[in-house]
């Protein structure tokens, strides 16, 4: 709970830790067959006791239980992100739509780092030609970048997401509406016929399911790269992308 700052109070308390240890000796008691002895008639004072006689006397089964049990948790919810990730149909596509590597990028148009990222990526593209890109759209740095986000996704629907993309991520400095204007004059889209297809809401829903994807993935800025099972919370560059994408490859990971 807050602390009376309203700050989040990070420190376990007694009781949490009281909790955790007793669930662990459970835990233990269980999978290695240790029998914790128990009155006849369940007396659960008795058996209290016994458990923390059993804590005390072994402290490192405990420590170890919980680390194991920490690593499976962020393991499962890992997977369970990237599961996500790559459950969309997505349009936002670049490179081989039929390449037996994907990369997925979590990307904002106002982020100076994946506007940095994106010449090496378009490099790897095309040196390997069998490489798919998918753009996951998180608009997290201003309001432009959800407008940004919307109107390719937007474009996407009319096979022109990577004429778009394009023009954006090379728009030197942030975005506004003058900006917008400018890069849709230049791939000759219209912002009302793009409009329309936003309305629509689908794409507002397939930006929370981004979120909720990224969050699963600890991914809490941009850029952030899925590449097999590798999960990348930043900025890489090109003889990385490439040894990643080696790497899933020879595991056979799409």
């Amino acid at each position: 709970m807050p602390n009376a700052d309203n700050q989040p109070n990070d420190k376990p308390t007694r009781s949490s830790y009281g909790a955790l240890a007793i669930a662990a000796v459970a835990g233990v008691a269980l999978i290695g067959g240790i029998g914790i002895g128990m009155t006849q008639n369940n007396n659960s004072n008795a058996t209290n006791q016994q458990i923390e006689e059993y804590i005390r006397n072994n402290p490192e089964l405990i420590i170890e239980v919980l680390t194991q049990y920490s690593r499976d948790r962020e393991k499962a919810d890992q997977q369970q992100g990237i599961n996500l990730v790559k459950s969309g149909n997505d349009l936002t596509v670049m490179g081989n739509p039929d390449g037996d590597v994907t990369i997925y990028e979590f990307s904002d148009y106002n982020c100076g780092y994946c506007k940095r990222s994106f010449a090496s990526l378009m490099n790897v593209i095309k040196s390997d030609g069998n490489i798919r890109v998918v753009i996951k759209e998180f608009p997290i740095l201003a309001d432009s970048s959800v407008t940004a986000a919307r109107l390719t996704m937007a474009a996407a629907e009319l096979g022109q997401f990577e004429a778009l993309h394009t023009e954006l991520m090379l728009w030197p400095g942030r975005l506004d509406e003058r900006a917008f204007d400018a890069i849709l004059a230049n791939v000759g889209l219209e912002r009302k016929t793009l409009e329309a297809i936003i309305a629509k809401g689908e794409i507002d829903a397939r930006i929370q399911q981004n979120r909720q994807a990224a969050s699963a993935l600890n991914i809490n800025g941009t850029p952030g790269f899925i590449i097999g099972d590798a999960v990348i919370p930043g900025a890489i560059d090109q003889n990385e992308l490439a040894r990643l994408v080696a790497e899933a490859r020879k595991n056979n990971r799409q």
